[in-house]
């Protein structure tokens, strides 16, 4: 099942925990079972929602559902034909009636409850804005967000959200740093998608485990190294290139650091000579400096053990085959988390647009065409009237003029070669014909020409419910 790809993040999870522990992986349905009282283990508390399912009401939250179902549907069929375009396979996304509307029911509430805390205001904050829900649903987060978009007040703000992106969010508003933050901020950062940065994240866990794999696992070095976003700019760059030496770059990269250790150390030194001589600092600032000396130099200390150790396993490893660097850390850091979760979201649907609006101009297509095609076919029988008009015209003279003194007399039995033969008659019936061929021949290129039939249609208005919908 876990090869077939046709499983949701959350299934997939669960089965691969089932693999790794059978055992102790509980099922979905008896962890929920069980949320009550683990919940509570864990202070959180539990919200009892019935009477405000029961303030929604049930025709409510029935017609919402419908609405999701039909989301999932149009969806599915956008995606079929996608699939039969790039001739993919084709996995429908399915909910029973049942899942949508717990998941409904889900969002009604949290925007109910957003509804009371911002008291109705048509414009509120994002900072009224109290209540919010994770998922590991992408369908769901879908859903919201195409519900959203007509929305400017709490319901303008998204609902859901993946695990791994609040916990992004989050990490930046915790100002304090605890004794074991380095090594929590280097177990996060070094974890893949914590970055939004996919290519950053990446080149973190590249230099991360080469220095495991080298003995250097001093959480400050590794910690200074992977903060730098300079040097991390510098190893992408570099890394490029089919000749990069990885352990050559990150060793001098360290003796980088230990010189301005050095530097800044014997900086303080002097600092701190200067204040002996002089007498011009108090007993804190002397003592401030020592603290600073020492500090340095137990941090000078581990460069300069690190260094050496890497330099000696370097020319050590340059007699043997380079082991090959490990792309990824295996760090379990969230669940079937996916990179960059909004962008891909948008896409998605930036991708069912362009297809909506394929499917649409592929079906005005017709209609477009047989507008023009009358168009162009009246624009030419507007022109063909003189074709019918002039002979119409020839005769209509002749028959008037045939008794004057102009044409001279036919006798009774006289046959119309004879008529024709008149030299007025000849005359008019030469420039007649000439001037009605070159009449026909200049309507015929000026209808009939690619040219012109191009330049009509460009100056055509065509109606806008039958014009191409663009992106």
């Amino acid at each position: 099942m876990l090869k077939s790809d046709k499983l949701d993040d959350f299934s997939k999870q669960f089965y691969t925990n089932l693999l790794q522990n059978r055992n102790g992986t509980l099922h979905p349905a008896t962890i929920i079972d069980l949320s009550d009282k683990t919940l509570k283990a864990d202070n959180v508390e539990v919200s009892r929602t019935a009477q405000k399912v029961e303030k929604l009401g049930e025709p409510f939250l029935q017609a919402r559902t419908q609405d999701y179902l039909r989301f999932i549907q149009n969806k599915n069929d956008f995606k079929e034909i996608f699939c039969k375009e790039k001739r993919i396979p084709f996995h429908p996304a399915y909910r029973s009636e049942r899942q949508a509307y717990h998941d409904i029911t889900l969002r009604e509430l949290v925007l109910d409850y957003r509804y009371a805390s911002t008291k109705g205001e048509s414009s509120p904050t994002f900072n009224q804005v109290k209540y919010f829900s994770v998922t590991l649903d992408d369908l769901l987060i879908q859903f919201d967000q195409h519900s959203r978009r007509s929305h400017y007040d709490e319901k303008a703000f998204p609902i859901f959200f993946k695990p791994s992106f609040l916990l992004n969010k989050l990490s930046k508003l915790l100002p304090i740093k605890t004794e074991d933050y380095k090594k929590a901020y280097f177990k996060a950062i070094t974890s893949r998608g914590f970055n939004k940065d996919l290519r950053k994240s990446e080149d973190i866990q590249k230099i991360a485990t080469y220095l495991k794999h080298k003995g250097i696992d001093n959480d400050e070095v590794i910690y200074n190294l992977i903060s730098e976003d300079l040097f991390l700019e510098k190893y992408h760059k570099q890394s490029e290139d089919n000749s990069f030496n990885a352990g050559q770059f990150i060793e001098d990269e360290l003796n980088r650091q230990y010189k301005a250790k050095l530097e800044e150390l014997e900086k303080n030194k002097k600092e701190l000579e200067n204040v002996k001589t002089t007498a011009l600092t108090v007993s804190s600032e002397n003592n401030e400096l020592n603290k600073k000396i020492s500090d340095l130099s137990s941090q000078l200390h581990v460069y300069s053990v690190a260094a050496d150790r890497l330099s000696k396993k370097v020319k050590k490893l340059e007699k043997q085959t380079a082991p090959k660097i490990v792309h990824q850390l295996g760090i379990n850091f969230e669940a079937a988390e996916k990179q960059k979760e909004l962008e891909s979201v948008e896409a998605e649907l930036k991708a069912q647009r362009e297809l909506n609006n394929r499917l649409v101009n592929e079906k005005r297509k017709p209609k477009r065409d047989e507008f023009i095609r009358k168009k162009m076919l009246c624009w030419r029988l507007k022109s063909f009237i003189w074709i019918i008009v002039l002979p119409i015209l020839f005769l209509l003279s002749y028959l008037v003029l045939k008794d004057s003194k102009f044409f001279p007399a036919v006798p009774p039995e006289g046959s119309l070669n004879v008529v024709m033969t008149t030299p007025p008659v000849s005359g008019i019936l030469i420039i007649g014909t000439i001037l009605y061929q070159a009449i026909f021949i200049s309507i015929f290129s000026s209808k009939f020409f690619q040219t012109n039939k191009s330049k009509f249609i460009e100056q055509l208005d065509i109606p806008a419910d039958l014009q191409d919908v663009k992106n």
